[in-house]
């Protein structure tokens, strides 16, 4: 069994956090790693003692679901920081600093650093106090300056910092959210220290508010973090004899040999930290990429981080993907990257890679071919993959293994059958003793490379009609390779449906077949599947098992009876409205048609929608379709405007 996969690596920071790295050729002495094992489980008990005490917050769109941010009392605040006046004062000089704001107040300071130690927590009216001090500046103009400035507070492993800025319309608990998301924000060409990396070495935050006066208000903010600035500063020393070791910098590289470069370092590099993961959960530095170096065991989320910021530092984009949610939490349980060769994304896993030495299953492979990951919901949602498209083919490696078969049973019974378009189905005979398949792939021209591992005996597998595929099955026991089959091979072609056949799409839009033909294929818009569907986009085209179609039609009573039906958009390719289409959609009020081809509406297929609804239509066919859409069972006072 995997390692990722075996010990669930993902142990959130502030919730949620994934595995860990570590480079055993940078390992330290037996003395200073019992010195770093006992810092490392004070800050873990710390944190969980934070975390237990505090209601949290959650904030969903974070890199990772599911971080906590507690929101604590002025009392609360300065307890669990164990935050003096003096500290505190620190952070708003420090803002205002920031800001450029001119403090003239120096002796009152040193005046109270005589009476309140060092030691010394803050009462509430010793923190309300300061906001003389805060008085001096009207605070940052907008979230994005309030989040940079937190994010540099972060990066300086600021415990304490204070954040000011004026009221909005949003509550107080929405600002400070998006001030955190804002400072955890990615961005191609940040500092490789931010972003991900350092949302991924967070251990805990919360935050105090207060009224700022003149509209504006006040946030304490306190952090622990799972490395101290030193160790970040030891870090990036190790990062940069990295990048010269490998010369990463070098312009005679291309991207796909210095992101391999990484990836193999990362592997070569790295012992799973077995141990402290088994008996020892709370252990911080596994988690870190700090551990990964100066230890050489870490878990997931290291391999994860230290990879996301070698790729970082050479300017190649990458992030830190979580999922293979727990089954009764939902909360992610491994992680893994994504990185971008081109113009597209491809998975990477070293933590999974490593224990498969040279085979590189899980290395440059597309959203399809990353087979055993499941992704956290905030990276399947469509701005996400519009930010960060993914390969639609996995990248073919010029180095790949094959499976040594010398010597072993031939593993027989091997079929291969093309299902649909877009499927082929793999099965063959049991083996016994085997505890997983290991299936093969090659096109044509191309070497073989790994699609996917299962403990069946059955596969299906996507490919592109018209392209011949050889496979081979490899039985492995104990990681060791007891039988191997011959290769089978299949020429895949384009299977055009029947007429009138009916095909779903994953967001549940039905389409019915019109005709299919190697030179025109069309289909009419048949009806969705969710009774309390609000809005339905009608497309252009459509992809259908593979096949795309011209949608030509919305069929007769297509969306008839959706009473919650508000907004429907006609694709530019419709040509005909079925009888009922949209009969007794009450509450149905915008209709954007898009087509400029529109040549027939059937009889009462407006009939019942909402009295107040509007059709908008190209202003070139305006005289033309108000004509055509006369007297379909609507009521007169719907309008037909450009």
């Amino acid at each position: 069994m995997k390692k990722g996969k075996k010990y669930l690596a993902l142990l959130l920071a502030a919730v949620v956090a994934t595995g860990s790295l570590q480079i055993t050729a940078c390992a330290e002495t037996k003395n200073e790693s019992s010195v770093q094992k006992e810092t490392g489980e004070e800050i873990g008990v710390q944190m969980q003692q934070l975390k237990e005490e505090s209601e949290p917050l959650t904030l969903p769109d974070l890199s990772l679901e599911g971080v906590e941010a507690a929101e604590l009392t002025e009392d609360e605040f300065a307890a669990k920081f164990n935050a003096s006046q003096i500290q505190i004062e620190e952070a708003d000089r420090e803002m205002c600093a920031d800001l450029g704001t001119d403090l003239q107040d120096a002796e009152t300071g040193m005046a109270e650093q005589k009476t309140v130690s060092v030691n010394d927590t803050v009462s509430v009216n010793a923190v309300s106090g300061t906001t003389d001090l805060l008085a001096e500046t009207q605070g940052y103009a907008t979230l994005e300056d309030a989040s940079a400035y937190v994010c540099s507070q972060m990066l300086k492993r600021k415990e304490i910092f204070t954040v000011k800025l004026a009221k909005s319309k949003d509550s107080s608990q929405q600002n400070i959210r998006n001030i955190l998301l804002g400072a955890f924000a990615y961005d191609e060409n940040g500092n490789p220290q931010a972003g991900d990396y350092l949302y991924y070495h967070m251990a805990y935050m919360a935050w105090q508010q207060q009224d700022g006066g003149n509209d504006t208000i006040v946030y304490r903010i306190g952090m622990l973090y799972r490395t101290t600035l030193e160790e970040e500063q030891y870090v990036t020393g190790r990062v940069a004899q990295i990048i010269t070791q490998l010369d990463l910098r070098s312009a005679s590289k291309t991207e796909y040999e210095k992101v391999r470069s990484i990836y193999d370092y990362v592997m070569d590099a790295i012992t799973y930290d077995t141990y402290h993961y088994t008996n020892m959960p709370s252990y911080n530095y596994m988690y870190t990429t700090y551990g990964a170096l100066h230890d050489g065991y870490a878990v997931c989320q290291a391999y994860a981080t230290l990879f996301y910021r070698l790729c970082a530092e050479v300017g190649i984009s990458a992030r830190v993907i979580a999922g293979n949610p727990d089954a009764s939490t939902g909360k992610p349980t491994h992680g893994w990257n994504i990185v971008r060769l081109g113009d597209v994304y491809y998975n990477v896993d070293a933590t999974w890679d490593d224990e498969f030495p040279g085979y590189y299953l899980f290395f440059l492979r597309s959203k399809n071919g990353f087979f055993e990951h499941t992704r956290d919901k905030q990276y399947e949602t469509a701005a996400f993959e519009a930010a960060f498209p993914m390969a639609a083919n996995n990248y073919v490696l010029p180095d790949q293994k094959e499976i040594n078969t010398q010597g072993v049973p031939v593993l027989g019974g091997v079929k291969a059958v093309q299902t649909k378009n877009d499927r082929v189905s793999l099965s063959w005979s049991q083996v016994t003793g085997a505890d997983s398949f290991y299936i093969y792939r090659a096109e044509s021209g191309k070497g073989y490379y790994c699609i996917g591992i299962t403990t069946n005996t059955a596969y299906q597998n996507e490919i592109t009609p018209g392209n011949t595929y050889r496979y081979r099955i490899y039985a492995r026991q104990n990681g060791q390779t007891i039988a191997g089959s011959e290769e089978i091979s299949l020429k895949t072609k384009t299977m055009l449906p029947k007429k009138g056949t009916v095909c779903r799409t994953k967001d549940g839009y039905r389409y019915k077949v019109l005709f299919a033909t190697s030179k025109s294929k069309k289909v009419a818009f048949a009806g969705v599947s969710d009774k309390n569907v609000k809005k339905v986009m009608i497309p252009k085209t459509v992809k259908l098992d593979g096949i795309t179609y011209q949608v030509t039609e919305i069929g007769a009573n297509a969306l008839k009876g959706k009473k919650k039906l508000k907004t429907v958009s006609v694709g530019e390719n419709v040509t005909k409205i079925g009888k009922n289409a949209f009969a007794g959609c009450s509450k149905l009020v915008n209709i954007v048609v898009k087509s400029k081809k529109l040549k027939s509406a059937g009889k009462n297929s407006l009939q019942g929608i909402s009295a107040k609804a509007v059709i908008y239509v190209p202003s070139s066919k305006l005289k033309k379709y108000r004509t055509l859409l006369q007297k379909k069972g609507q009521k007169k006072s719907v309008k037909i405007k450009k």
